[in-house]
This record gives C-alpha cells, structure tokens and sequence, in this order.
C-alpha cells in the first residue's frame, strides 16, 4: 500500500494527497516516513498548508513578509540559515560604513542602520522558534540558549570580577583563573548547543507544532 511521504496518509490511487496535499512523487515507498522534511517531494503551491523549504531570495520573502512576527509552525533548515546569511551580510554591510567615519556624520545613515537593526530582530526570533519546532523542540528552548548573545562575553567577564574576590601573587591567583573560565564556559556552552541543535535537521512527517516544510514549483 503507497503512503504520502509528508503525512504517512493512504494515497493508493491518488496524484496528492487528500491530507496535506503533497504530490504523490513516492508512492511506492512501503515507509511513509521514508522522506526526510528536507528532502521532501516538489507540492503545488495551491496544494496543502505546510511550510516551504525556500532558497536564499525566497527566505528573505518568507521571514520578512509572510512570517514576520510568526511564531507558530516550522521552519527548515534552508529558511533558516539562508536568513541567518541575509542577517550576517546586513552586519558586514554596516561594519563596512562603521569603518569609514565620514559616513557617521550622515543622520539619515545611522538613523537606517538603527531602524533595520530592530526591524530584523523580531523574524530573527520567529524564525529560530520555528527552526526548534521543525526538529520537535518547543520555542522557548531557542530564547533560553540565545540568551548569551543579549549580552556581550565582555561585559559578563567584567561582572563576574564583581563576586569574584581578586587575589594577588603565586597560588593566590589560581582559584581566580579557574572560576573566570568555568564563568565563560557557562556562556559559551548555550550557543555551541545552540548551533547544534540548529543543524540538525527536521522530523520526518507532521510533529505537534505542523506538517513538515516541503519544496514548492
């Protein structure tokens, strides 16, 4: 008996399936979660609500324009990092104007780079909730480990310093150096789990938070 690569639903006979409305491309897999939900078959853009597995212009569109504060449902690893890559080149792009000063004394720029600065920051979030639920995680698990990064590894090296008491000379300094590097590694340790858990890919099939991305035409 053929089963939907996206959903596992019986599809004997059918071109898509009368569930989610993925193509039946894999009919004859006797698996119905032989297929990845990265891997998933091509699906009509009319057929089905599930989430698609954009390229690089087409995550820009999806984060910014039809899930810009969009919390619920998934999101793949492709509509991810290919918006973390727009993120990354938008920051190289404004370190290339801080480093020429001359362009700091023009308003209308520092006024933009502000405004696209907290224009990203809530798909930045959404899109990260919804990376955690397309691998089974809940959303709040990605707010708790990014949370190192609204800090800055300096500033938590200097306010460590305040508990911790400053010793001077021979063994004196060793308990110092010791809590200083457990203190980092304590904020280092969320975003390497962090990265981690951001590439792992999606679970095959529908989970608790919706159906699998899958290509569009």
């Amino acid at each position: 008996m053929p089963y939907c690569s996206q959903c596992g639903n019986d599809v004997t006979g059918r071109d898509f399936c009368p569930r989610c409305g993925a193509e039946n491309a894999d009919a004859d897999v006797a698996n119905p979660y032989a297929v990845g939900s990265q891997t998933q078959g091509v699906m009509p853009v009319a057929a089905g609500d599930a989430p698609e597995i954009p390229g690089f212009f087409g995550a820009l569109r999806v984060c910014f324009l039809k899930k810009y504060a969009r919390f619920r449902g998934r999101a793949s690893r492709a509509e991810f990092w290919f918006f973390a890559l727009w993120i990354a080149l938008f920051w190289l792009g404004v370190s290339v104007v801080v480093a020429n000063s001359a362009y700091l004394t023009i308003p209308i720029v520092i006024i933009s780079a502000l405004f696209l600065s907290l224009f990203m920051i809530l798909p930045s979030f959404s899109v990260g909730a919804r990376r955690f639920h397309d691998i089974g995680r809940p959303g709040w698990l990605f707010f708790a480990l990014a949370s190192p990064l609204f800090l800055s590894f300096d500033s938590v090296t200097v306010g460590a310093g305040l508990f911790i008491p400053h010793f001077s000379g021979g063994m004196n300094a060793f308990p110092v150096d010791v809590a200083n590097f457990l203190i980092r590694a304590v904020y280092v340790a969320p975003l390497v789990v962090l990265l981690v858990l951001l590439c792992l890919p999606g679970e095959k099939g529908p989970n608790k938070y919706g159906l699998a991305p899958v290509k569009r035409r």
